[in-house]
C-alpha cells in the first residue's frame, strides 16, 4: 500500500486523495461563486478564465463540445489535480490507480451512449449496424467491440502514464535519500563542507567586502559554482518532475479531446445512401 499522509484505516490511498481532490474542487467552486459580481474579484476572475479556457478549447475539438462543458470540464480539472497531487510528498495520484481511471472511463462512456439515445433515438443504433441491413451483422460486432476498446484505451492510458511518473519520481528520491547519506557518511567531513563554506564565505565577501569590478565577476562565478554543487542532490528530482508535470497535462488534454470527440460523435446521423 502506497504511504499518504491522508490515510483512513480500511480506505485505500487513492480513495481519499480523491476525496481530497473533490474537496479542493468543490471548495473553491464555494467560494468563487458565493458572492458573484459584474466586476468579478480575483478568485472569480480566475475561475472564469480557466471555464472560459476550457469552453475554447472543447469548441476547437468539436462544435458541440461547449454544450458538454460541465461533464467534461469538471471531468478535466478532476484529471488535472489528480495527475498533479503526486507531485506533492505525502500525496499519491488518484489516477495511478487504475480502479479511478476506469470509473472515469465509464462516465464517458454511459455518457457517449446517453447523448446518442438522446438525440437520435432509435436511429442511434444505425451508428452500429450501418444503413445496409446486409452488412449489419459484419458491422455490429466490430462496432460492439470498437466500443468496448474505447473506455478500456482511455483508462489504460491514464494509467500507465501518471504511474510510471510516480514510480519514477519514487525511485528518484529514494536514490535522493542514499545520495544524503552516503554524503554525511563518507563525504560530511572531507568534501561537502569545503562547498557550504566556501559559498558562505564568497557570499559575504561580496556582501560586505570592498571588491574592485575586475573581482566581482569572478566571485559571482564562484557564488553561482559553489551553491549549485551544494544544491545539487536537492535538485536531482527536479527535471523528472518538470517532465511529470508536463505529461500530467498532456494526458488530461488527450483524455478531454477523446472524451469530446466520443460524446459528440454520438450525436451525428449517418448520412443515407442515395
Amino acid at each position: 500500500m502506497k504511504f499518504t499522509i491522508l490515510h483512513i484505516n480500511g480506505i485505500p490511498g487513492y480513495i481519499t486523495n480523491s476525496w481530497f481532490v473533490m474537496a479542493v474542487i468543490i471548495a473553491v467552486s464555494y467560494l468563487a461563486t458565493r458572492h458573484l459580481s459584474i466586476i468579478p474579484g480575483s478568485l472569480q476572475n480566475f475561475i472564469e478564465y480557466v471555464l472560459e479556457s476550457i469552453e475554447n478549447l472543447l469548441l476547437s475539438f468539436s462544435s458541440n463540445g461547449p454544450r458538454f462543458l460541465p461533464l467534461l470540464g469538471t471531468l478535466g480539472i478532476f484529471i488535472l489535480l489528480s495527475n498533479l497531487i503526486g507531485l506533492v510528498p505525502g500525496f499519491i495520484s488518484p489516477t495511478s490507480s487504475l480502479n479511478t481511471t476506469v470509473a472515469l472511463a465509464l462516465v464517458v462512456f454511459f455518457s457517449t451512449h446517453f447523448v446518442g439515445f438522446k438525440e437520435l433515438g432509435v436511429s442511434y443504433l444505425k451508428q452500429f449496424t450501418g444503413n445496409n441491413i446486409f452488412l449489419a451483422p459484419i458491422l455490429l460486432p466490430i462496432h460492439i467491440v470498437s466500443e468496448i476498446a474505447r473506455p478500456l484505451s482511455l483508462s489504460v492510458r491514464l494509467f500507465g502514464n501518471i504511474m510510471g511518473e510516480d514510480k519514477t519520481l519514487a525511485m528518484l528520491y529514494f536514490l535522493v535519500s542514499l545520495i544524503v547519506i552516503a554524503m554525511k557518511k563518507v563525504l560530511l567531513l572531507k568534501v561537502y563542507p569545503v562547498f557550504i563554506v566556501g559559498f558562505v564565505t564568497v557570499f559575504l565577501i561580496r556582501r560586505f567586502g570592498k571588491l574592485s569590478p575586475k573581482y566581482k565577476g569572478l566571485t559571482k562565478l564562484l557564488l553561482v559554482t559553489l551553491g549549485v554543487f551544494s544544491l545539487a542532490p536537492l535538485g536531482a528530482p527536479l527535471p523528472v518532475m518538470f517532465l511529470a508535470i508536463f505529461t500530467s497535462i498532456i494526458q488530461t488534454f488527450i483524455f478531454v479531446l477523446l472524451a469530446t470527440l466520443y460524446i459528440c460523435g454520438a450525436m451525428e446521423e449517418l448520412p443515407e445512401r442515395k
